[in-house]
């Protein structure tokens, strides 16, 4: 198949290009960037350009002019404190949109989606399942551009012969990520320090491994022709943890002696990811992994000792 990557100079993007060349498939990759570490195989077809632009269609035009059979998007401004919500609007909306609009007027059949958990209500009582009908409600400027990308493409893939999969997913785990969960604890756990957990570390959280990404790419593929219209789905562990149970876990699993540290202070992020994966198994046959097998690989892998 030929296929659009946007964001390809990100973690995510860069890997499933990798991945997807590896099965002989026909990667074109978009980044507004020139990209580090970037598989030589993307070289030839490497697009380099702004899709917030506002001629980001027309240049697309003049750069792509194969038939394509699926666009996957992953290009995405990322939370940053001193950005303002034009620049997220930009770089969550504008990209969306301009991707789409060219895609309707290129024939591409499937459109692939990644999104987030930030806009939704997060529950503070435990055992509360956040299915994909959960109501959102953005506390910051990322979160509502996130959630107005979701929304565009949900109206886009309703009302064209583009089917649309949207794919919402909780932490993700990578070992070429600094920054989230997994990371700060085994960083953390690495050095030997003690580490404070905010809001006792009771707070659920479900993670995703790189390779889960990966596999529901697979699964798309394989059924291209039987999408319609726009689908939302949850996917990532299929039980959660408290942020304490993750942090003991790795801090056991790579001999750290320093001391964890529950502190009544209140985080940024208030309330219980425990999201229920149940339609994207069914539906999919999405094989969702456990916490203790995403930790585990993470782990491995960081130490080297992965397959």
């Amino acid at each position: 198949m030929k296929i659009i990557i946007t964001g390809v100079c990100g973690l995510v993007g860069r890997r499933i290009a990798s991945h997807l060349l590896g099965q002989g498939h026909v990667i074109f990759g978009i980044g507004r960037t020139q990209c580090e570490n970037m598989d030589a195989r993307l070289l030839t077809n490497f697009v380099r350009m702004d899709l917030s632009s506002i001629n980001a269609v027309e240049e697309l035009n003049k750069v792509i002019t194969t038939d394509i059979d699926l666009i996957i998007h992953c290009a995405a401004q990322q939370p940053r404190p001193e950005l303002l919500f034009k620049e997220y609007l930009k770089g969550n909306v504008d990209t969306t949109d301009n991707i789409a609009e060219w895609a309707k007027n290129a024939n591409v059949q499937t459109i692939i989606s990644f999104s987030t958990l930030a806009f939704l209500d997060l529950p503070l009582e435990d055992g509360v399942k956040i299915t994909e009908l959960v109501k959102a409600n953005p506390k910051n400027y990322y979160a509502l551009s996130k959630l107005a990308s979701e929304s565009y493409l949900r109206i886009f893939g309703s009302n064209s012969n583009i089917s649309v999969l949207c794919f919402r997913i909780p932490s993700l785990v990578h070992e070429e990520q600094q920054g989230g969960v997994a990371y700060t604890f085994w960083n953390s756990a690495l050095q030997n320090t003690d580490i404070d957990i905010y809001d006792n570390g009771q707070f659920r959280r479900n993670l995703i491994y790189i390779d889960s990404i990966l596999e529901i790419v697979d699964i798309v593929l394989t059924k291209l022709a039987d999408y319609k219209g726009f689908k939302l789905y949850n996917i990532g562990s299929k039980d959660t943890w408290t942020l304490l149970e993750v942090a003991k876990y790795i801090y056991k699993k790579m001999d750290a002696t320093a001391k964890i540290f529950p502190i009544d202070k209140s985080s940024n992020v208030r309330g219980h990811w425990n999201i229920d994966v149940s339609k994207a198994e069914d539906e999919l046959d999405f094989t969702s992994w456990s916490t203790k097998k995403v930790l585990d690989t993470y782990i491995q892998n960081m130490r080297g000792e992965g397959e």
